[in-house]
């Protein structure tokens, strides 16, 4: 089937990758703009401020909420996931 325009099987690689990455990236400081998708638990300033991505983001971060926790992020059915990540391609394509 499809999820509003996203095939299920190229919803679920992206989610994969995105696990994946969790598992191996070492970000380093980045002072550009940057589009964040996550979880409500993950972006809420108290839970956000705790992390260490305000060390390595020191540029404008604007935060797409898609759910309440970090499994709903990854759920490669949320159909909140797939408009953020929409707008997030619009809005880098357009700068």
């Amino acid at each position: 089937g499809r999820l509003e325009g996203v095939s299920r099987k190229a919803a679920i690689a992206v989610a994969i990758d995105f696990r994946l990455a969790l598992l191996w990236h070492r970000p380093r400081k980045y002072g550009g703009s940057v589009h964040v998708i996550g979880s409500r638990n993950q972006l809420e300033d108290g839970s956000w401020q705790r992390t260490r991505w305000p060390e390595f983001l020191t540029g404008e971060v604007t935060r797409f909420e898609v759910g309440a926790d970090h499994d709903d992020v990854l759920n490669p059915g949320n159909a909140d996931f797939n408009r953020a990540l929409r707008q997030c391609l619009i809005q880098t394509t357009a700068a």
